[in-house]
C-alpha cells in the first residue's frame, strides 16, 4: 500500500463508518491510492472496479493499516452523480 504516516491531527478526525471525500490519485496493487482533507492525506481503496483518476468519491472510512487510512465505498458513485436532497 502507498502512503505515509499520518498526522495525529487526522488519526483522531477519522473514526470507522465515518464518510469521508477522496480524490482518486491513480492505480496501485488491489486498488487505489486516494487523498482527501485539505492537506491531501493518503489513503486506501481496494476495489477491481475501473474508476478515472482525479475523480472525487464519498468513501467510508474503515481504519488504520500500517499507518494508511483505508476506505471502502459508500455509495460507489462519484460525488458529481449524487443529486442533494
Amino acid at each position: 500500500m502507498l502512503g505515509g504516516p499520518l498526522t495525529n491531527r487526522w488519526k483522531h478526525q477519522c473514526k470507522p463508518g465515518q464518510a469521508v471525500d477522496c480524490r482518486i490519485v491513480g492505480r496501485t496493487d488491489g486498488g487505489y491510492t486516494v487523498q482527501f482533507g485539505t492537506q491531501g492525506i493518503t489513503g486506501f481503496l481496494p476495489s477491481n472496479e475501473v474508476i478515472s483518476a482525479g475523480t472525487h468519491m464519498l468513501l467510508q472510512f474503515v481504519g488504520y493499516k500500517n499507518q494508511v487510512a483505508v476506505f471502502n465505498p459508500v455509495y460507489g458513485l462519484p460525488l458529481q452523480n449524487l443529486q442533494p436532497r
